[in-house]
């Protein structure tokens, strides 16, 4: 089944769609400054979106691999200004 809107094939819009949910929640949890992450735990999580979206843009889905994208960043975001003070990296 071939469909598109704005030349985005339908699949790379239900991916994009389904990461967005991901993204407010990660996105909240960055802004909240109660929220405590650990660096073990959110670092790994960036690190590998990394070879996701090279794979979301060698398959063609642009859309989500810009989601990822933003996942990937704000994962970072978490491992930097959420971890704890104490935590040892």
């Amino acid at each position: 089944m071939s469909f598109s809107v704005w030349g985005i094939i339908w699949q790379d819009w239900v991916f994009a769609f389904g990461s967005v949910v991901g993204i407010v929640s990660k996105y909240y949890a960055l802004r909240d400054e109660a929220t405590v992450w650990s660096r073990w735990a959110s670092i790994p999580n960036a690190i590998l979106y990394i070879p996701t979206v090279v794979a979301f843009l060698t398959l063609g889905l642009y859309l989500t691999a810009m989601t990822a994208t933003l996942s990937m960043l704000i994962w970072f975001g978490i491992g930097i200004w959420r971890a704890p003070d104490n935590e040892d990296v």
